[in-house]
């Protein structure tokens, strides 16, 4: 963007930022510009303003409270106004710098769509591998132990996918989030202790867990499980998945029958229920605002349930899944927050919007393994 007035606020940022070493530094405001000239370019609105944009990326930082002890956007309006912009856009730029900030707008839109966008390029800064080393710079920066930096991951980095604004910044952020639970994984495997207590992952020990096939005579058992799956969905705010009785006993006995439905037990009681159905799924031939990583054969994981008793328990099917069929598929509806948030954890990548038979959408998930890596298997 040739633009005098871009070049001189990146030179300002450069020296306003030069001392820096806390993650709000010169390099993040200049990815959170390129960021938000990225999203502004997928977006492909021809309205947008894409001065006002680069701009308001450029300054958001400038006058950021952690930082500044200024008020009414000074450092911002003195700068512009000695660039000579006119006074409707330092109104618009401060505006959306205004718009930026996490604490003070969770959970609010901005209501322009140069707001909107500055705002999420922000955002995916806080995320995927840069946001790791962000979190801990600012921690070291500020005297704070790891084990506080590792909640700021819990009090905000893992709340930024749902809050985006573009489509194009929830495309980036997928895999940026993946990355965020992979490295939690990795880090609670190797330091528990470090992790939030209320965050551990708790799981029956595998030698006390036992997955086998389903058999007709506990079906019972089974309407019962998901009959709490139902209530559980319901309390959580997910209204309208599994309604009129999903899955039905007849599901559930074609499911046995072709040996695709699975159980998980404690000694001897059936905690959990799973179907691992091989092959194509023919609700996912069509796909839209995205696509699947990968055309090699999968399985997909279907009608998960449990009685809430065991922990872990779409993990433990996907480990069994994986075992099997090393590349698997799921979906889930978009008001199942938890199950959205489960999946993720497990590792598996959103990859767009499948229908069902009846036209229900339903959010979809693929997950590859290390068999299919080595066989030569190409994504799309």
């Amino acid at each position: 963007m040739p633009d005098s007035i871009i070049q001189a606020a990146i030179s300002y940022i450069k020296d306003l930022f030069q001392d820096n070493a806390g993650g709000h530094d010169f390099g993040h405001s200049l990815r959170v510009y390129k960021n938000a000239l990225a999203i502004a370019e997928q977006e492909a609105d021809p309205k947008l303003n894409r001065r006002i944009i680069a701009l308001a990326a450029l300054l958001h930082d400038v006058d950021d409270s952690k930082l500044f002890d200024t008020e009414n956007n000074a450092n911002a309006r003195q700068f512009l106004t000695e660039q000579q912009a006119d006074n409707a856009e330092i109104e618009q730029i401060c505006s959306i710098i205004n718009s930026v900030s996490f604490s003070k707008n969770r959970g609010k839109r901005p209501e322009t769509p140069e707001a909107k966008i500055v705002q999420d390029a922000d955002r995916l800064d806080a995320i995927g591998a840069v946001g790791i080393a962000r979190t801990f710079a600012f921690g070291g920066e500020h005297g704070r132990t790891l084990e506080s930096s590792v909640q700021h991951f819990y009090d905000k980095l893992l709340l930024l996918k749902d809050e985006l604004n573009t489509e194009a910044a929830k495309r980036i952020a997928q895999e940026r989030h993946a990355f965020l639970l992979r490295f939690l994984e990795e880090l609670e495997t190797e330091s528990p202790e470090m992790i939030p207590e209320t965050e551990r992952r708790k799981s029956v020990p595998e030698e006390s867990m036992h997955i086998q096939y389903a058999r007709v005579e506990d079906l019972p058992r089974f309407m019962e499980i998901f009959e709490v799956a139902r209530a559980f969905m319901r309390s959580t705010g997910n209204m309208h998945q599994w309604n009129n009785q999903y899955p039905a006993a007849e599901d559930l006995l074609a499911d046995i029958e072709k040996k695709q439905l699975y159980t998980i037990s404690e000694d001897g009681e059936i905690h959990a229920v799973f179907a691992l159905i091989p092959g194509d799924d023919p609700t996912y031939a069509y796909i839209e605002n995205g696509s699947w990583l990968s055309d090699a054969p999968y399985g997909t994981i279907h009608r998960i349930a449990s009685d809430g008793k065991i922990h872990d328990v779409f993990a433990k099917a996907v480990r069994f899944g994986m075992s099997r069929i090393p590349h698997l598929r799921v979906d889930t509806h978009e008001d199942n927050k938890v199950m959205q948030h489960v999946v993720e954890k497990s590792g598996f990548q959103r990859c767009g919007i499948i229908y069902l038979e009846d036209g229900s959408p339903r959010i979809a998930y693929e997950k590859l393994g290390n068999m299919e890596t080595s066989e030569g298997h190409h994504s799309r």
